[in-house]
């Protein structure tokens, strides 16, 4: 699970329902519960900041199968795996935002 923080003076997003992350796969209860801590200790500490939960769990999958369509092999692969996933990460959330806007247009 990623804990994405949108910027003040940017579009708010609500957050999904706190029993949908509840067991993402490994990641035990504890690591769960440390993650929901941060976040609302973040949301006191800097009140002006939206902390919205995203499931990551299979960013690394596609970033490995993306990587793979471009020809990298595994080797290559490992140097770029983690900013391939972040990316990936980054654009399923700003395709929600616009998957919202159009929804409630």
């Amino acid at each position: 699970m990623s804990t994405l923080v949108s910027l003040p003076g940017a579009t708010p997003v609500a957050a999904p329902d706190y029993q949908s992350l509840e067991r993402p796969l490994n990641f035990t209860e504890s690591a769960a519960a440390k993650v929901k801590l941060f976040a609302q200790q973040l949301a006191q500490v800097v009140p002006t900041v939206k902390v919205l939960f995203w499931d990551e769990r299979l960013t690394t999958r596609e970033a490995q199968r993306a990587l793979h369509d471009a020809g990298k092999n595994a080797k290559q692969s490992k140097k770029m795996i983690d900013q391939v996933a972040a990316q990936i990460l980054l654009q399923n959330y700003m395709d929600s935002l616009e998957w919202t806007r159009l929804s409630n247009a």
